[in-house]
């Protein structure tokens, strides 16, 4: 990757690196007495040594390079990275900003000395100028990102971490997607006993009601803004729905569908509020039913993988309540990386 840093009150020399102003003052000061045959060649050497690394000459200000190894989610991919660095105290200011363009996983950062809180995001769309109101971790964390702009093979990703500042510092950041994965990992009917036993499902469909809009950068919470709203919309994003394709009955099918959304936390499925679902929509005997699930608790980065057994006819709203029976589905709730399995029955 190839970077730009922003280091506030400093301005840049070169196209990787800016350098502190009163360093530039300095080497043009520096400058006019070697022209005036008032310093030795050597001199001038010294204020050029000290921008990339923790070193200081004289009254210059310290800077300090960091390797940054930035770990992406699986089956994702970092094209674009911006690293901020922001003052470790009660105010948390911005400090310097930089930008990476291409695909790596390290990259080479820089600030001024000290203990700072650092942020990297990965994948967020526009110019470098869409960070032009950041001057805090406090703004950082307002900007939010819009569902309908995802890439899901470089989705927008995340990553938090506290740098000392010391000489050949570095850290390594897990990067943690904004999205969550619902996976729909099987599907059956089984309508044994039913006055329909043996029939089956066709023209299913598989998508998310109530999907969040935006989310912001640094921390989950309730929607502001609604998208399949009650239903499907025609101009759903493409990550929110699915086909599946033939008629699903007694066989168990594992479709893998995998679908996106952002985080939602309500508490309570209320008006105003309410839950993200899953919904499974399919045609029996002429007749469209639904079959939603409640994905309560929606956190980023994370996979809910449902398996779900269809036992009766399922409701006229995708929207609305299933009758007590009329679904068996289990969760497994884990990373995106795979790992720390758990699974909840409902």
């Amino acid at each position: 990757m190839t970077g730009r840093l922003h280091t506030i009150g400093n301005i840049g020399l070169g196209k990787n690196s800016l350098l502190p102003s009163r360093i530039i003052h300095s080497l043009f000061n520096t400058l006019f007495l070697l022209i005036d045959g008032l310093l030795p060649p050597f001199f001038f050497i010294l204020p050029l040594m000290a921008a990339p690394s923790c070193s200081v000459t004289g009254e210059l200000p310290l800077t300090c390079d960091r390797a940054i190894r930035l770990l992406p989610s699986k089956g994702t991919e970092i094209r674009r990275a911006d690293v901020f660095f922001f003052s470790d105290d009660s105010l948390m200011r911005l400090d310097a900003f930089q930008r990476f363009e291409g695909p790596g996983a390290v990259v080479d950062a820089s600030s001024t000395v000290g203990k700072k809180r650092a942020v990297a995001v990965a994948n967020y769309p526009g110019d470098r100028y869409v960070w032009a109101g950041v001057n805090s971790l406090e703004s950082l964390s307002e900007v939010r990102m819009a569902l309908r702009d995802e890439d899901i093979d470089a989705p927008v990703m995340t990553g938090q971490f506290l740098s000392e500042g010391s000489p050949l510092s570095a850290s390594t950041v897990s990067m943690q997607p904004l999205l969550a994965m619902v996976r729909l990992n099987s599907l059956r009917c089984d309508f044994s006993g039913r006055p329909y036993e043996g029939a089956s499902l066709d023209s299913v469909r598989v998508y998310i009601v109530n999907a969040s809009a935006s989310c912001a950068l640094l921390s989950d919470g309730a929607p502001v803004e609604y998208l399949n709203a009650g239903g499907l919309e025609d101009d759903s994003p493409a990550c929110l729905s699915a086909n599946l394709n033939g008629r699903i009955g007694r066989a168990k099918v594992y479709p893998d569908i995998r679908l996106y959304c952002y985080p939602n936390d309500s508490k309570e499925d209320v008006l105003g509020s309410p839950f993200t679902r899953l919904v499974v929509e399919g045609r029996m005997r002429g007749h469209i039913y639904y079959y939603p699930v409640n994905l309560t608790g929606l956190a980023r980065g994370m996979c809910y993988s449902i398996d779900m057994v269809i036992t009766m006819a399922g409701t006229d709203d995708p929207d609305a309540p299933l009758s007590r029976g009329a679904l068996e589905s289990s969760f497994t709730i884990l990373p995106w990386e795979d790992r720390d399995r758990r699974t909840e029955v409902f």
